[in-house]
């Protein structure tokens, strides 16, 4: 097995890194079970006002009139692959970072003696052929400006099959990735997402995750979501991880003492 150090090593050279059988099984079972029973309900929800993967784009242009404001909000994030808040704050997806090999290299990668988590954790439903939930091609800093530094944890809960997609990444590209075009990239017509960006990298790497294991990402490496082709929802969770070198300004869970702290406060702030 290799070397935390050279894990470590190798994810800052790359860019990201695979880490093998590093989240616990049971934890994964846990998080499957909460995940696929919101994703039904999920589905329901928006079947029953009538969106589908054929409507999306005109119901984000010109939802019906008797949608209240909040409520096309809620539906609006449903459809771009988020859960609500309850499931996000859920303690079931704190501990897929509870295996020991992955917080080693975790504290490796940040110099770090003690691991935070960026509250909330993002896992997200991908319905098949949904390009809408989707993430175009990004930096993961373009989404987390809170933070001055962190690791993506992807963890793949139901997405073991290339025909699901996943995260295509391109390797090394976190060396370039800070230049005015990502800076001042603009958002999306439907506002989801940030426009894609860097259109010179190539085709990319499918990152092939297996079962209990993880792809960690640095924050300036450039990504994107790979199209879900099969007939089932593709399930997965994105973990912001920091160390106590960074800072944050809004909620975070400490991960040694499963305690959620407001924002610039505990310990690490004074």
């Amino acid at each position: 097995m290799d070397s935390t150090a050279h894990l470590a090593e190798k994810f800052h050279r790359e860019g990201y890194l695979i880490l093998d059988d590093c989240i616990p099984l049971p934890s994964l079972g846990s998080v499957k079970t909460l995940l696929s029973s919101s994703s039904a309900e999920i589905g329901k929800i928006l079947r029953e006002r009538g969106v589908g993967v054929g409507n999306v784009e005109s119901f984000l242009a010109k939802p019906p009139a008797d949608i209240d404001a909040s409520e096309f909000s809620e539906l609006k994030a449903l459809v771009s692959g988020n859960f609500p808040r309850n499931i996000k704050a859920h303690p079931a997806l704190w501990e897929l970072l509870g295996g020991e090999r992955l917080t080693s290299v975790l504290k490796r990668i940040l110099v770090a003696e003690r691991l935070y988590l960026h509250m909330f954790p993002s896992p997200r439903h991908v319905a098949p052929s949904s390009t809408l939930a989707a993430v175009p091609r990004h930096v993961d800093r373009q989404y987390n400006g809170h933070m001055s530094n962190f690791v993506t944890v992807w963890v793949p809960i139901e997405a073991f099959s290339e025909n699901m997609g996943g995260v295509r990444v391109f390797p090394k590209s976190h060396d370039v990735a800070r230049n005015p075009e990502i800076d001042e990239s603009a958002r999306l017509e439907n506002d989801l997402w940030f426009a894609p960006i860097r259109s010179d990298l190539g085709d990319g790497v499918l990152a092939t995750v297996t079962k209990g294991s993880a792809l960690l990402l640095h924050r300036d490496l450039v990504h994107e979501s790979a199209l879900n082709l099969s007939g089932y929802v593709r399930l997965s969770a994105d973990l912001r991880v920091f160390g106590d070198r960074d800072s944050t300004t809004k909620h975070y869970l400490d991960l040694q003492e499963k305690k959620i702290f407001e924002p610039l406060t505990g310990e690490r702030h004074v």
